[in-house]
């Protein structure tokens, strides 16, 4: 299991660390990752595709983030590839979730301290393009939820719901095409 960043809600601290836990040792390393590392931040997301950990967004602790960076697991190295991307790229956010599914990243809504989104992006890791799925989704301006992918499915639980101003328990799903998008 790898670990990144992070922030100390008592010192104000946040973290732009990876840490690495092994099941069968039952220890933790701290890694000396190579390569320019991201900004400290906390409320991200991290998916892994490959041999590679993907970091997208969250707060800095200056300010909301939209950039995305690459860990290499073989070689312990950074690569900030948000200038190698192209495409309609999600706003500055944080307290939103992403799943992998199939060559595909997800991104689903968060916030920024003016507003919370209901928006829903796709990175597909082949051709670093970004792209905005547009339609009819139900899924509201939430953060702080649990994702999930199986199958032709993404599924969204719980967090704090912006219309309802309060946490949910209700679990939304949306059906993916075979290109990628779909509906909800």
């Amino acid at each position: 299991m790898y670990v990144f960043g992070g922030w100390n809600g008592f010192t104000r601290t946040w973290f732009n660390d990876v840490n690495e836990f092994n099941f069968e040792t039952k220890t933790w390393r701290q890694i000396d990752a190579k390569g320019k590392l991201p900004v400290q931040r906390t409320s991200h997301a991290c998916v892994v595709y490959g041999n590679r950990m993907y970091v997208f967004g969250g707060f800095s602790g200056d300010g909301y983030l939209n950039d995305l960076h690459e860990f290499n697991f073989e070689t312990e190295t950074w690569t900030d590839i948000t200038p190698f991307t192209s495409g309609e790229r999600p706003d500055p956010r944080s307290r939103f979730c992403a799943v992998v599914n199939g060559q595909y990243m997800y991104v689903l809504g968060g916030w920024n301290k003016v507003n919370y989104f209901n928006d829903f992006y796709m990175y597909n890791f082949e051709t670093r393009v970004w792209s905005k799925i547009h339609g009819n989704s139900e899924i509201p301006g939430i953060s702080q939820y649990s994702i999930a992918s199986h199958n032709d499915y993404i599924y969204v639980f719980g967090g704090f719901c912006a219309k309802e101003k309060a946490c949910v328990n209700k679990l939304y799903v949306h059906h993916l095409s075979p290109f990628g998008v779909g509906s909800s």
